[in-house]
């Protein structure tokens, strides 16, 4: 008598979504983006914003290439 064929396991259905959805978590700027907050009248506003004592630091540290 032939054993009955299992059906197929379909709890990791789902497992190679995860690396596209961290791929895109970890995303940081680009070149252009990066280069259009160097821009003068941009970083002038970036580094001179007001006082904010929410944020830490006051929110007076504002690196221009990695935020």
């Amino acid at each position: 008598m032939p054993k009955k064929s299992r059906s197929k396991n379909k709890s990791h259905s789902g497992v190679d979504k995860k690396g596209k959805i961290l791929k895109t978590k970890r995303k940081t700027k680009d070149l252009d983006e990066v280069q259009a907050t160097m821009a003068a009248e941009t970083a002038r506003q970036l580094l001179n914003q007001p006082i904010d004592y929410d944020v830490p630091g006051a929110g007076q540290h504002f690196c221009l290439y990695c935020a």
